[in-house]
């Protein structure tokens, strides 16, 4: 299985995540909290593909294009490339998690800059 890249196909609104807890531990419910966790998030379609981003590319990826960096919208916003590659037509994912995986992918980071930003952003 190779490398797979999902691509967006329509625009969300951008909804703040808020972290949710499970047994005392910080559970991320957005990619922008997962890379403020220092984690990478794991995308799986429903036919077993998958691929493993750093956080703050794929948030950068979403921030540039104002969409939702929240799990559960970038289930209904991204699609698996080597499924409609395989002729499946547009197939979401089953999955959007944080994950403690090696990056399969890569995007580029976001500027020093506006990533220490967007924290102070976050923490004021």
């Amino acid at each position: 299985m190779g490398m797979v890249s999902l691509r967006l196909f329509h625009f969300r609104s951008h909804a703040d995540g808020m972290s949710r807890y499970v047994d005392d531990l910080r559970v991320p419910t957005c990619v922008f909290e997962a890379a403020a966790w220092q984690e990478t998030v794991k995308i799986t379609c429903p036919h077993g593909h998958s691929v493993v981003h750093d956080a703050h590319g794929l948030w950068w990826w979403c921030y540039r294009r104002r969409v939702s960096d929240n799990f559960l919208d970038l289930c209904r916003t991204l699609a698996c490339s080597q499924c409609k590659d395989a002729g499946k037509g547009v197939v979401r994912p089953a999955s959007v998690a944080r994950s403690r995986e090696k990056p399969t992918a890569e995007l580029p980071l976001p500027p020093e800059r506006e990533w220490k930003r967007a924290l102070r952003r976050i923490r004021s």
